[in-house]
């Protein structure tokens, strides 16, 4: 399996080495950037799974940062973690308008890791899904928009049925609720 590549964008030289260290020992492949500047200059010729940035840099913040980001195709479904020395609602909620998560300092790591991860494979399966129906859509056949757990199930090389079973209430008011399995797919891993 290959490592996910993380962009790390932070004006301070201690911080940029210490996600580095820290991120690198997860075995995440990590590059770091001083500003906005060298973050858009890296995505121009480089590829990541992500991007961390710091709220409060000089010339263009991380919020500017994302929004430009965002404006680009090529970087859409790419997870932005917007990390924050200011803790107010008002800045917590400008930076969701254009993050993917709003983390605030001083960083619990571990919060931090476990994020990273769910961010990644997240991307990773919008991007699976995205290649298949794309392949479908190019050998003709019509694709089906599928929910979430079908989404989940396909990728991760599982059906999932769905049946229904009895749901706890008093006896005899017909109550259902879906009840999820997986079942293997041909396909050993």
């Amino acid at each position: 399996m290959v490592a996910s590549r993380i962009l790390v964008v932070d004006d301070e030289p201690s911080a940029r080495s210490l996600y580095a260290l820290t991120l690198e020992s997860q075995g995440y492949v990590v590059h770091a950037v001083a500003g906005a500047e060298g973050a858009l200059k890296e995505l121009a010729t480089e590829t990541y799974d992500l991007l961390i940035t710091d709220l409060m840099m000089p010339h263009v913040d991380g919020i500017g940062l994302a929004r430009t980001i965002r404006r680009d195709a090529r970087y859409v479904d790419m997870p932005i973690v917007l990390i924050s020395a200011l803790n107010d609602r008002e800045t917590r909620i400008r930076a969701l308008e254009v993050a993917d998560a709003v983390m605030s300092k001083p960083l619990d790591m571990m919060e931090l890791y476990l994020r990273l991860d769910m961010l990644i494979q997240g991307r990773l399966r919008v991007l699976a899904l995205r290649e298949r129906i794309e392949l479908s859509e190019n050998s003709g056949v019509v694709a089906k928009v599928m929910t979430t757990p079908e989404a989940d199930g396909i990728v991760s090389g599982e059906r999932e049925i769905a049946t229904r079973a009895p749901r706890g209430g008093r006896s005899g008011q017909g109550k259902t609720a879906p009840s999820v399995r997986p079942i293997r797919s041909g396909r050993q891993r």
